[in-house]
């Protein structure tokens, strides 16, 4: 009887090994799902072609923008070396760095005036001209549309540098309250009322009271 209860003793633990190994493999593929796209660190390693990526891919999407896919890879890129990684990936995902981007939409990086004055001036140096976005600011700003089309012309570069600079720094809300205290730009939204002709300007009265 002792030998039965010894052999009993010796077959099961093979069965108790193959069950804390099996437990074992499932735990390093558990980890292995959970942390993937983490570094050792426990930090987010995200790499920064996907977020150069994105930023290229939304501007594509975006009409109107006058700023080609090269252009937009390589300010990409730029924003992405001036800042550093880690900030970039304050904002999110790379899809949500790419949205962002197209709007200067950038309060998450955490810049600061001179910061957020290079990053904007570094579409130049890409090549790009943001002067085909007038109209865009302009609809930021909330306009009726009897006055978009007046003021997408009439706003200066200098206005809408303003404008892309604060929004950068301080996010696009903060952008279009500045833009709308600008005494350049309120100026031409006068013009651009007396512009009208006299039913557009009641028409305009009875939507703006």
């Amino acid at each position: 009887m002792d030998q039965r209860h010894t052999t009993r003793r010796q077959t099961t633990r093979p069965h108790s090994a193959r069950r804390r190994s099996s437990a074992t493999a499932l735990a390093v593929v558990l980890a292995a799902g959970l942390f993937a796209g983490c570094s050792a660190d426990g930090e987010d390693s995200t790499a920064e072609v996907d977020y150069v990526d994105a930023v290229a891919k939304e501007w594509q999407r975006t009409k109107g923008s006058g700023v080609t896919e090269a252009q937009a890879r390589c300010w990409g890129q730029k924003v992405v070396d001036r800042v550093g990684i880690d900030r970039v990936r304050r904002t999110g995902l790379p899809s949500d760095f790419g949205s962002q981007s197209v709007d200067l939409d950038f309060p998450q990086l955490g810049l600061d005036a001179a910061e957020a004055s290079a990053v904007y001036d570094d579409f130049g140096a890409c090549g790009a001209d943001l002067a085909a976005d007038r109209a865009r600011v302009v609809d930021t700003i909330g306009l009726p549309d009897e006055l978009a089309g007046c003021m997408a012309d009439g706003i200066s570069e200098e206005t809408m540098a303003k404008f892309f600079r604060t929004s950068l720094e301080s996010g696009q809300k903060q952008a279009s309250e500045t833009m709308l205290q600008d005494e350049a730009l309120e100026s031409a939204m006068m013009g651009c009322v007396d512009a009208l002709d006299p039913a557009t300007k009641d028409l305009l009265a009875e939507t703006t009271e």
